[in-house]
Parts: structure tokens; C-alpha cells; sequence
């Protein structure tokens, strides 16, 4: 049986990001939100992609290019700015934070 994953190009966070939006967070769980569900920094990452659903003999390949295109990159740095809610019928859906920086740079991942 193939199997499929949804693969995203993405950058982690450094963990100073990651702990700031754990006092982030922590803030909007005292607000006490009615639904409000919250996840694991762990799966918070910066999206630059979604490449689509591929089938698990594709995985190598896949990170095979990316990790070339990331080592001709130089080190740089973004910061978060902003930030806002995508919405569906039934109210907040995903909290999201945008951001500012060597934009340039990670442009040629993509």
C-alpha cells in the first residue's frame, strides 16, 4: 500500500521564537476562549510552501533538493510581526503571525 503525506517547505523556530510564543499563548489561554484549542510548539513552524501530498518514495528525493538549495544559503535572520486569525463559518480557526526580515533570501527555497 502507498502511503501519502502533506509535505510543506517550512523553517523551524529558534527556541527565544518558541518561548516567546509560549507567553504568547499562555496569554490567550487566560482570556479563557470558548473552543480555543492550542498545539504543541513543537508543530509551529514558519511556512514558505505547501508542495502538495506525496507518496512515501518521494520522501528522499524530496529532502535530497531542499537540503541542497538550504546549504547555498547564507545564515539569516527573520523576526515575527503581526499577527491575525484565519476564520471559518464557525468562528477563529488558526492564529497566525507573520513576518519581516531577510525575505529575500529564503525566496530562492521556494
Amino acid at each position: 500500500m502507498i502511503k501519502k503525506m502533506r509535505a510543506f517547505l517550512a523553517i523551524e523556530l529558534v527556541d527565544a521564537v518558541k518561548a516567546e510564543l509560549a507567553d504568547f499563548i499562555e496569554h490567550i489561554k487566560r482570556k479563557r476562549i470558548e473552543g480555543l484549542r492550542t498545539v504543541d510548539l513543537k508543530g509551529v513552524y514558519v511556512t514558505l510552501k505547501f508542495l502538495r501530498d506525496i507518496v512515501s518514495t518521494e520522501i528522499d528525493p524530496v529532502v535530497e533538493i531542499v537540503s541542497r538549495a538550504a546549504n547555498t544559503l547564507v545564515p539569516f535572520t527573520l523576526a515575527i510581526r503581526r499577527c491575525g486569525v484565519f476564520y471559518n463559518r464557525l468562528g477563529p480557526r488558526v492564529l497566525w503571525t507573520g513576518v519581516i526580515g531577510d525575505l529575500g533570501l529564503i525566496e530562492k527555497l521556494k
